[in-house]
């Protein structure tokens, strides 16, 4: 912007339909600016612009901020027109771009934009496209979510010109969906390959199993089973599959035995003790029967 300052640029005579405007190609823009800028749409066409970019310097105030450098955009031919509708402020600064289109509604957008002596910032980018609110033609035009028609030439190019991004979601659900399918097809392959790997394994793993199996029962012994005796008039027994056998289980070892313990010396034996010679009744007394005769024999008298 600031090499074409007090200049009208038409879009019909430099065959464009979109463009990037920046307010300056250097890092910061200059001091004591005053550019204004006209463009033009083709005939019976407005413009549409997008911010893409702000950092124009501001101060803070006691009750918000104040535009020290700032931009202004009319929607006419020049700085007596109105302003673009749309705007929170007629002066745009600070570093939040706007998260919207703004349009016009006749063919002429003029910018203006002023900056003091002060220190700068970067400026700011925006792209401007021409469109018509018409019918669109479907052969040349795109018609965007919002129903302006752009031209078709703008759709899938990486640019929002609708200014609600309607004439890129194609490209995005495309590639979005290339992005998935590559996943799915990688996802597929690599479980095909590990699946392989893991049959081929086990496979391998089962014969070698089966070959040692078929080794060990050749080596076990079979035990001998007794011929049944035959009577006659009896039917042979149904042959008997022989099971095979298992060695007897190893005998546990012979304990160690204790050593005898030695015995207690015998204890001294006590003399016998003599004995008291039998007393002799006086005579005349009957002598009580012995003690395993029972006195009653037919019961034990009655109590007087």
């Amino acid at each position: 912007m600031d090499e074409n300052c007090n200049r009208e640029i038409s879009m019909e005579t430099e065959r464009i339909e979109t463009a990037k405007l920046k307010l300056t190609r250097h890092s910061d823009y200059s001091r004591n600016m005053n550019c204004v800028l006209k463009l033009k749409a083709p005939t019976n066409k407005k413009i549409m612009i997008y911010f893409t970019k702000i950092d124009i310097k501001e101060s803070r105030i006691s009750f918000g901020y104040s535009c020290e450098d700032y931009l202004q955009l009319y929607d006419g031919s020049g700085t007596s027109s109105r302003h673009l509708s749309g705007l929170r402020h007629d002066k745009i600064c600070g570093e939040d771009e706007p998260k919207r289109a703004f349009y016009t509604t006749g063919q002429y957008l003029t910018l203006k934009f002023k900056s003091d002596y002060t220190r700068q910032d970067d400026g700011f980018s925006l792209y401007f496209t021409s469109f018509h609110s018409g019918v669109c033609n479907g052969t040349n035009d795109f018609k965007c979510r919002l129903g302006q028609c752009i031209s078709k030439r703008l759709q899938y190019d990486g640019y929002n010109q609708c200014g609600d991004n309607s004439d890129e979601n194609r490209v995005i659900s495309a590639s979005s969906l290339a992005k998935i399918l590559g996943a799915i097809a990688a996802v597929v392959v690599i479980g095909i390959i590990v699946f392989a790997v893991f049959y081929f394994y086990r496979r391998s793993r089962g014969q070698s199993r089966g070959s040692v199996l078929k080794q060990q029962h050749d080596t076990i012994p079979m035990a001998a089973q007794p011929v049944p005796n035959q009577y006659p008039g009896q039917q042979p027994g149904y042959p008997q599959p022989q099971q095979p056998g298992y060695p007897p289980p190893a005998g546990y070892p012979t304990q160690q035995g204790y050593p005898a313990q030695p015995g207690y010396p015998a204890q001294p034996g006590y003399p016998a003790q003599p004995g008291y010679p039998p007393q002799p009744y006086p005579s005349g007394e009957a002598v009580p029967p012995p003690y395993s005769d029972n006195p009653y024999p037919y019961g034990a008298p009655g109590k007087q």
